[in-house]
């Protein structure tokens, strides 16, 4: 008899029992009999997880895939709330692949986008794009007057730059500091010597500028010297005729169609050769569900008969080879089955009963064909009525009478669970003694318990040298018998439980007084190994162990009586000294350890810098650990950045603009003296310069001469000279010095005046 396939449906109640098994069905027409596994559907019907083969995605963007894991019957959606992540799809059902793709990051800083699955959130998270620094123009040629330019600075958004000139005849005019592309501002002086060329630094950037003196026109750079002319080519030699080949026979086919779509219930699909008729030609198959009843090989025009079985899965498809081409037969899939629905009620959910016998009905809501069962699983609560059901029904409980404390049991009905509740006795219990103090010896310990009748109790302990020998449980009154171990050790407690209430014991040790050798130990900063004596009695236990992180307990971690305990004491890598505690054998051992010796450097230790504002950075270089500072009371001149620091780092200076006379500032970098001179920003000059006074009083003017709006001041160091007028001014003006008289030796002193040194002698009266 030939084998056909057989399809059937079965419809298995989600939520009912299921006797997982093997049924035999024989089926009529089908010639034979078939076996099928029947299992009932899991409790939880549709659980999506999601995970990522990336969790991280380059700068430059790419690919990635999620696996969806679920149900197959269990549909969901995808989504992406980043606009910069795109998926492959936006729904599916079952088990799947989703690809995305994440495009490439055009910022300077990294960002995180989700996919979402269902309710599963899967976060990407994408580096930022590297920064890259283009400067236009990279050269620039001035004339002797001096002008301002401005530099072009393309970068990404978010990457940080600076400006700085690298010449103090160019001054950073705005801005000094930045992020993203933006015009940076240079003011160029004027040259009054030869020709000269600087740079400028502009997001790491080199700008060169050439300048020429005051009345000669800008450098031009020479043109670059013509390129010779290469000679011609020789000529191509013409190439040699190709003869023309024979033609050899061939054979064409064409089939029809290429691809077939068939419908789930198979069906009878015939494929057209076109060949001429002295060709031949054959058809292959590799597909257990396709069948070739006609046609296997043919010569010209001819068919091929083909047969697709029935399908009772998933889609499928396969491909037929004939005469040499492909013919593709894809399959749909078959018609999932109808499996009920199946959701259950139950009223009430949380039953309660007092002490007496009680009988509880409990309701059940289901939809028909929809079957349950009821099964208690505590023995003093029984199923009288409704132990199975189908559709809306009703369960019978009956609650024993409870002659003892209040308890609670469950029942399992139609799937769900229900706590009874029931009402008990009130218990009442009492413990005598409470409490015990037992030497250091073994000994046998017994406790009174008073109860009601019917009220269970039981003991319990807490510590391994205390167990309970008699009385672990019992009901009403009655006593427990406590076993205590004898004690080698340090004095100790324990804590039981008996009939509800607390019983403490405690228990004597031996006479135990332990001292160490040495309490205390100095040592370097570098690692070290330290070994402390314990004196201790033969039979007195001990332990070591450590308070601070980088003291360890290499060897004798415990003992008993006499012995030694080493420690591992872990470099100290700060600046700092450090104290750390270890307690052995009961007492404290304390280790006092040196930091390390710092040494530090800056470079440069000296910057000049121009009149306009400028961004200065000095590195300081220590050791790891060390702690530096950077501090200076100059009002011109800012730290950005670096006040404080450890080991290698950087502190970066911001240099106001000059208006004045030349000045110098000295800044303290991690103990190093740091000196900023800046050039001035206006021509002044005095007269005199300087003045011989007798041995007064003398009264002393001074001319300044100075460029309009340029400051000055005039300040003195000494007791016996006062700036009497002008010790501020702008532009031009007068300075009146009054000079005290002299009735000792001669003297003089040195006073600055709109930043000029102005010499002072007076004659003394001896």
């Amino acid at each position: 008899m030939p084998f056909r396939r057989c399809a059937m449906n079965l419809r298995v109640p989600r939520a009912a029992p299921i006797i997982v098994g093997v049924l035999l069905l024989v089926v009529n027409g089908c010639g034979g009999s078939a076996s099928t596994n029947v299992v009932g559907p899991s409790s939880t019907k549709c659980e999506i997880s999601v995970t990522s083969n990336l969790t991280s995605v380059p700068a430059a963007g790419g690919t990635g895939k999620l696996t969806v894991a679920t149900n197959r019957e269990c549909s969901w959606s995808a989504r992406a709330d980043a606009a910069w992540i795109s998926l492959s799809t936006a729904e599916g059902q079952g088990p799947a692949a989703v690809n995305y793709t994440v495009a490439a990051n055009a910022n300077a800083t990294p960002r995180q986008g989700s996919v979402v699955v269902g309710e599963q959130r899967v976060v990407l998270t994408q580096e930022a794009a590297p920064c890259r620094y283009d400067v236009s123009p990279s050269s620039r040629d001035v004339d002797g007057a001096g002008e301002q330019i401005s530099v072009a600075l393309t970068t990404l958004n978010g990457c940080a730059w600076t400006a700085r000139s690298d010449a103090e005849w160019i001054g950073v005019a705005r801005p000094a500091a930045g992020q993203g592309s933006a015009s940076v501002q240079f003011d160029v002086g004027q040259n009054p010597g030869p020709v000269r060329s600087g740079t400028v630094t502009l997001g790491g950037q080199i700008v060169r500028i050439n300048q020429a003196p005051i009345g000669q026109p800008s450098p031009v750079p020479p043109m670059p010297a013509p390129s010779p002319t290469p000679p011609a080519p020789p000529p191509t030699p013409p190439a040699p005729p190709t003869p023309t080949p024979t033609p050899a026979p061939t054979c064409a086919y064409t089939v029809s169609p290429t691809r077939k779509t068939v419908a789930a219930s198979g069906e009878a699909v015939t494929v057209n050769v076109t060949a001429a008729s002295d060709c031949s030609w054959t058809a292959r198959n590799s597909a257990a569900w396709i069948s070739i009843t006609a046609g296997e090989s043919g010569s010209g025009n001819g068919s091929v008969q083909v047969t697709v079985s029935a399908n009772g899965g998933a889609a499928r498809s396969a491909n037929l080879t004939v005469a040499g081409q492909s013919v593709t037969l894809e399959q749909s899939a078959a018609a999932a089955p109808t499996v009920p629905v199946c959701t259950y009620t139950v009223a009430p959910t949380n039953p309660s009963a007092g002490r007496d016998e009680t009988a509880i009905t409990i309701t059940v809501g289901a939809p028909d064909n929809c079957t349950w069962t009821a099964a208690s699983q505590a023995g003093w609560i029984t199923i009288t009525d409704g132990r199975t059901g189908s559709g809306n029904g009703t369960a019978r409980l009956v609650v024993a009478s409870n002659g003892g404390p209040s308890r609670s049991g469950s029942v399992i009905i139609a799937g769900k669970t229900l706590t009874v509740q029931q009402d008990g006795v009130a218990c009442t219990s009492s413990i005598k003694p409470g409490s015990y103090h037992a030497g250091r010896g073994p000994d046998d310990v017994s406790v009174s318990v008073t109860a009601d009748d019917g009220c269970a109790w039981t003991a319990a302990s807490n510590a391994s040298w205390v167990s309970v020998a008699e009385g672990r449980a019992g009901s009403g009154n009655g006593t427990v018998r406590l076993l205590v171990e004898p004690n080698s050790g340090a004095p100790r407690t324990a804590s039981l439980t008996i009939a509800g209430r607390p019983f403490t014991l405690d228990q004597d040790g031996p006479d135990c007084r332990n001292r160490i050798d040495p309490p205390s130990q100095n040592i370097g900063s570098g690692a070290a190994d330290v070994v402390v004596t314990v004196n201790a009695q033969p039979a007195c236990t001990w332990t070591a162990a450590s308070v601070a992180s980088w003291i360890t307990i290499a060897d004798g971690r415990g003992g008993t009586g006499n012995g030694s305990v080493r420690l591992t004491i872990a470099s100290n890598d700060t600046g700092a000294p450090r104290t750390g505690t270890a307690t052995i054998a009961g007492e404290t051992f304390t280790v006092v350890q040196a930091g390390l010796t710092c040494s530090y450097g800056i470079s440069p230790t000296r910057y000049h810098a121009g009149r306009g504002p400028d961004d200065v950075r000095v590195n300081v270089s220590a050791q790891g650990g060390c702690a530096w500072t950077a501090t200076g009371d100059t009002a011109w001149v800012s730290i950005a950045e670096g006040r404080t620091g450890s080991g290698n780092g950087i502190v970066r200076l911001i240099v106001q603009a000059n208006s004045g006379a030349a000045r110098a500032a000295n800044i303290t970098i991690a103990g190093q003296a740091f000196t900023l001179e800046q050039a001035a920003g206006c021509n002044l000059s005095i007269k005199p310069t300087n003045y011989h006074s007798g041995r007064g009083p003398d009264d002393i003017r001074i001319t300044v001469t100075a460029d309009a709006g340029c400051t000055w001041t005039a300040t003195s160091e000494v007791s016996w000279v006062t700036v009497a007028e002008g010790g501020e001014g702008s532009g031009t003006g007068t300075v009146r010095l009054l000079v005290l008289p002299n009735n000792d030796e001669a003297r003089s002193t040195i006073l600055t005046i709109a930043g000029e040194p102005f010499t002072l002698r007076q004659d003394g009266a001896k």
